[in-house]
């Protein structure tokens, strides 16, 4: 701001900024209007006090922080300090503008520090907390009229090429003192490709055109690269929304079929060819309970009413406290009723008493799901079904692997259905065999699956017999559950739809149908290596990869049932 004056050119106010002589004439000509001599002393003082009241008044006024803190911080700016002081007093004498003289002034400081900083030792600098060494984003940069940007416009050029090229200089000089990079333009791009085209920084030499020209084709071969990945990720997110699409409208086709054409004509529709096509597919889960009570049947005749009688019976028998392992019942078992897969049995008289084994097993059946679990939704009930059944038929009692049948069972129809399939499956040739472990039944089935692997799979039943793996190592568990603890809960499910439509002999087919999947990655192991393979199958099976499999195995019904009438023969035989 410019002083102002009265009317006789007098200043208004001895706060206004002027230099001292000035103020002393000032003064002298106001000398003759004092009538008292006696007051000339305290005048001829009052320049002095006028000049320190000035000097204390410039040193009030506030300073550009990013100025005031370098300068603070070295000694060697003493000098140019003064001189820029006095060469402002002198400028706002003759009348010029506060805003340019401050950028001027900026400019001039800014300069000053660039050679206070550049004349010191780079750890004498980073070690003293007085110099910002955050860059061109520090507080005392961001707030200095040079750098956050002037709102009048310079009156010279001259001023304004030396305000940016002492930005420019701190700027350079704040990067190379962290290390940093120079900072990008305007026009180049922020990302990593971007920096291919930014120019070398001016202490190193200048890209050549060949350079330049190799950096573009990288340039151009990373975008076509990242557009080909981009293409590729959007088809296959695109193919997968269509196959479920397909797929959703395709299982609302087959449960409309079965819906409103097959289960109100059961008898005369369900061994049809069209009935058979859509039991291949995989049965809806909506209807997947109710068909499979219809092809597995009643033929033992087994009511809700006989299911609950049996289930209290069990209960009763629990609060009584009896247990599997008392002194009598422990002598009723016997070492050839317990088998090396971990299945145990105890004789006829204490067979309603494995009731108090089954709380072990249930905990242990389908962990990944969490609900037969202790406080799951549906552990009483798998509880009170597989108790039930104990009771039913205290002849077999519980044996490990029914909880999987019967969980399998629950998660499709209710608890009282799931008893009543649990008895008629149980009942089943090869369950029975296998439950009631009786050896040479049980025999039968796995030499005969011995005889058509070597028909099936020749190659594959070379290799196991090469390495001495017998068929049971590996049946027990898959036939057992009826592979519903070997493979995945969605996988098996589609397996038991073609169980209850044919039977044992899917089983067959089923087995046959992993070796067949699997034989080229197990023609390359060892012993130990196959045991635990077989043992413990893959969990990502592909439920259509195992189905195509299944479907190249070459196994008829009839040639399943020749076997299968031979192996009895040589049993008998032998007895």
């Amino acid at each position: 701001m410019e002083s102002t004056s009265t009317e006789n050119g007098e200043p208004e106010s001895p706060e206004t900024t002027v230099p001292s002589e000035s103020v002393g004439e000032s003064t002298e000509n106001q000398e003759p209007e004092e009538e008292e001599p006696k007051e000339e002393e305290p005048k001829e003082q009052e320049p002095e006090v006028q000049e320190r009241e000035v000097q204390e008044s410039e040193e009030q006024k506030p300073k550009p922080e990013l100025l005031t803190e370098p300068a603070a911080s070295s000694t060697s700016a003493d000098d140019g300090d003064e001189s820029t002081c006095a060469q402002e007093d002198e400028e706002k004498t003759n009348g010029k503008d506060v805003t340019e003289e401050s950028v001027s002034d900026c400019a001039t400081r800014m300069m000053n520090t660039n050679v206070v900083f550049t004349s010191r030792k780079l750890s004498d600098v980073s070690a003293d907390p007085s110099i910002p060494t955050n860059g061109i984003n520090s507080p005392c940069v961001s707030q200095s009229p040079v750098l956050s940007g002037i709102r009048k416009p310079l009156s010279t050029q001259a001023s304004t090429d030396s305000m940016r090229k002492a930005a420019g200089g701190l700027s350079n000089l704040f990067s190379r003192l962290r290390g940093a990079p120079a900072p990008v333009s305007a026009g180049t791009a922020s990302s990593t490709t971007g920096l291919i085209f930014e120019n070398r920084p001016s202490n190193l030499p200048a890209k050549s055109t060949t350079e330049e020209k190799k950096h573009r084709k990288q340039y151009e071969a990373m975008l076509e690269a990242a557009e080909q990945k981009k293409k590729k990720e959007q088809g296959a997110l695109q193919r997968e929304a269509t196959d479920r699409l397909k797929r959703e409208e395709e299982e609302s086709t087959r449960l409309s079929c079965w819906l409103n054409d097959i289960l109100p004509h059961w008898e005369s529709l369900h061994s049809t060819r069209k009935a058979r096509d859509l039991w291949w597919c995989g049965l809806p889960t909506r209807v997947r309970g109710q068909v499979w009570r219809r092809a597995l049947g009643n033929d033992l005749q087994v009511t809700q009413d006989l299911y609950e009688i049996s289930k209290a019976r069990a209960e009763e028998m629990l609060k009584l406290g009896v247990k599997t392992k008392t002194s009598e019942s422990t002598s009723d078992v016997t070492d050839s009723e317990t088998t090396g897969t971990g299945a145990y049995v105890v004789s006829d008289k204490s067979r309603e008493s494995s009731v108090e084994l089954i709380h072990l097993d249930v905990r242990r059946t389908f962990p990944q799901l969490g609900i037969f679990q202790d406080g799951g939704p549906l552990h009483e009930d798998l509880h009170d079904v597989l108790c039930a059944y104990s009771c039913y038929r205290p002849d077999m009692g519980y044996v490990q692997g029914m909880s999987f049948l019967a969980a399998v069972l629950i998660l499709n129809m209710s608890p009282s259905d799931a008893f009543i399939c649990l008895a008629n499956l149980l009942c089943k040739p090869i369950h029975m065999a296998l439950f009631r472990l009786d050896d040479t039944a049980t025999n039968i089935y796995f030499n005969a699956f011995s005889v058509l692997l070597d028909e099936v799979l020749p190659k594959l039943s070379a290799h196991f017999k090469e390495h001495n793996v017998p068929p049971a190592l590996f049946l027990v568990e898959w036939f057992f559950t009826s592979f519903s603890k070997s493979l995945p809960l969605d996988v098996a499910s589609r397996v038991w739809d073609m169980f209850f439509r044919d039977g044992d002999e899917f089983l067959y087919r089923t087995g046959f149908g992993i070796l067949h999947l699997y034989q080229p990655r197990m023609l390359a192991m060892d012993f130990s290596d196959l045991a635990l393979f077989l043992t413990h199958l893959p969990d990502d099976i592909n439920v259509d990869e195992l189905f195509q499999s299944i479907g190249a195995v070459n196994l008829t019904a009839k040639r399943y049932q020749q076997v299968m009438l031979q192996q009895r023969e040589k049993a008998t035989a032998s007895c």
